[in-house]
Parts: structure tokens; C-alpha cells; sequence
């Protein structure tokens, strides 16, 4: 059984803004954000039937209430009183939870398949959403295989994501262009590859 915290992670970023119009120069300006990634909690579990199959348990508790907003701040305007100050959008993402099992089986001390599966509850407030990571209710299905001698890992793996549904209002009165978003039929592929050797 294990407990594993990992802090709040703080990004600023600096970047060059450029804006093309159709009419007119070209317009620059400085740019500024800061994003704050969320804490989170592990809790696992992990238990061996015998010397060939183990399990593992795990809940993850992801805070993702402190993305709260993504505000972004414009200065040294080439071309004054054209673009804001800021620009600040609202995100309001919600606190979720994780549950993933795993099931490990030994074919033999050189091989061993592996499957698992995962749940992810959405994040994205229904009442206003964000179409930079469309999710909703996420379920991953995965397999692989592992070889392994006294000086070297390969591992193969293979995962499929039903990202599943997402519906969330828009607010046209706060400069969205839509009342209401619905995406379907979302889906992600995963395939991994890794190689651990000794020296």
C-alpha cells in the first residue's frame, strides 16, 4: 500500500505576439500567461497471489480546480489602443478522480503479459467548457507484453481511449459564438515502447 503526493507545478511563459489583418501593418506585442498545474494524490494498492500474478489497485485525486483561468497579457503594442491589455478566459475546471486496476502474469522468469484498465471522470464544467482538451468520461483499455533477462527490459504496450461524450453550455453574451457544444464518438490510440538496460 503507498501514498504519493506531487506538488502544484507553476508555468509563466513569454512569447512574441504577431497579428496579420487582412488590412493594415502588421501588429506585435508582448506576451505574458501563467498557468498553474494541479496537485495531486496516489493512493495504490498492490497485491501478489503467487510468484506468477500480481495486482494493482489505484485511485488519483488530480485538483484540477486550480485552473481556474488562463488570462494572457498584451504590452508594447506596435500599433497602440488595437488590442487589450488582457485577455482573460474563464476555464473553471472541476477536481476528478482516477481508478485504474492492473493485472500483471508471469508466463515465465523471461515473459509477461500485462492488461489494464483506467476511468477518468471529466474535469470540464458543463456550465461553460473548453475546447482546448474536448474529454469527457474517459475509459482506457490496454495490453502488453515485457521481456526481461539479468540486464535488460523491453516492454510493448498498447492502449485504446474512449474519450466518450462532453456536452457544455456556451455564453454568447461573454463573446462566445456558440449557446451549446456537444462532441461524440471521440477516441484515442496509444502504443509505447520502452527499453531499461543495467550496466
Amino acid at each position: 500500500i503507498g501514498v504519493v503526493y506531487r506538488s502544484r507545478i507553476t508555468h509563466s511563459l513569454e512569447a512574441d505576439f504577431k497579428l496579420y489583418p487582412v488590412t493594415g501593418d502588421k501588429i506585435t506585442a508582448d506576451a505574458y500567461g501563467v498557468v498553474t498545474l494541479p496537485d495531486s494524490w496516489d493512493i495504490g494498492y498492490n497485491h501478489k497471489f503467487d510468484k506468477k500474478t500480481r495486482l494493482e489497485l489505484k485511485a488519483t485525486r488530480t485538483n484540477w480546480s486550480t485552473y481556474d483561468t488562463l488570462n494572457i497579457s498584451l504590452s508594447n503594442h506596435s500599433v497602440p489602443n488595437v488590442l487589450p491589455s488582457d485577455v482573460n478566459s474563464a476555464k473553471n475546471w472541476e477536481s476528478g478522480w482516477r481508478y485504474a486496476i492492473g493485472l500483471e502474469h508471469n508466463l515465465s522468469d523471461k515473459y509477461t503479459v500485462m492488461a489494464g484498465f483506467a476511468f477518468d471522470e471529466s474535469s470540464i464544467p458543463s456550465d461553460g467548457g473548453d475546447f482546448m482538451v474536448p474529454t469527457g468520461l474517459r475509459r482506457t483499455y490496454s495490453i502488453g507484453a515485457r521481456y526481461n533477462d539479468k540486464k535488460q527490459t523491453v516492454a510493448v504496450a498498447l492502449g485504446w481511449m474512449d474519450v466518450g461524450t462532453l456536452d457544455f453550455a456556451g455564453h454568447p453574451e461573454k463573446g462566445d459564438a456558440y449557446s451549446s457544444a456537444h462532441a461524440y464518438d471521440s477516441f484515442t490510440k496509444i502504443a509505447s515502447v520502452s527499453y531499461q538496460r543495467k550496466f
